[in-house]
């Protein structure tokens, strides 16, 4: 009869013959919990498509977007994800442009969106968190899939990490660098540069231009 040595017992002061356990009382109740967690995926699954039936699409924002079924889950493409999220700051943002550039490659895939003045970054980055289907653990160098909630629904969308970059017209810093010059007092030398640029970073994280070219500060906070 096939044995093995369990070591947890070894580790205790168990002698190696006191430590043998009989491998087909293990297998067995291995094969039976198995059994069980393949029944309990079946019937979830069977459960999802009853729940599912019929949908091939949902709706966030306002806007529908094409679904399919994945796992008891939904999913969306990265290339579907990207024009979704074209329509998405189209609507949230009219009269801005943005370029939007999805990427695949080995191991992920990424969107990077690009803008100049409009809205703040932080606000496009609420606006399309939503659509990242992937976590970073810097700690542990470990990217894991997340899904979002849609609907009630769990949506997967196929793009592990969405990058804003913003840029601003001559027109916005030269805004900016009068706002400060007025505001603040700098001394002439280098930590009244330094104090300048630190301002100056700080006021442009906060600077909305809309589609008419009108500028204004989000409150502080």
């Amino acid at each position: 009869m096939g044995t093995i040595i369990d070591l947890s017992k070894v580790m205790a002061g168990a002698t190696w013959e006191e430590a043998r356990t009989n491998l087909p009382e293990i297998t067995t109740d291995m094969r039976e919990k198995a059994r069980q967690l393949e029944a309990e995926r079946k019937q979830a699954q069977e459960d999802w498509e009853t729940r599912t039936a019929g949908i091939t699409e949902l709706e966030i924002y306002g806007i529908a977007f094409p679904v399919e079924q994945w796992s008891c889950r939904f999913y969306v493409i990265g290339r579907e994800v990207s024009k979704l999220i074209k329509k998405v700051l189209k609507k949230a943002y009219p009269g801005i442009t943005f370029s939007v550039r999805y990427s695949s490659y080995a191991g992920g895939s990424s969107i990077d969106i690009y803008w100049t003045d409009g809205p703040p970054e932080k606000m496009v980055d609420r606006l399309v968190g939503i659509f990242e289907g992937a976590t970073f653990d810097g700690m542990r160098d470990l990217k894991e899939s997340v899904d979002s909630e849609v609907d009630s629904y769990p949506v997967h969308f196929g793009v592990d990490f969405i990058s804003c970059v913003r840029t601003f017209s001559p027109e916005s810093n030269a805004y900016l660098l009068q706002h400060i010059n007025n505001k603040y007092a700098f001394r002439n030398d280098w930590q009244g540069r330094v104090d300048r640029d630190h301002r100056f970073n700080e006021v442009r994280g906060r600077l909305c231009v809309d589609s008419k070219g009108n500028r204004f500060f989000l409150k502080e906070g």
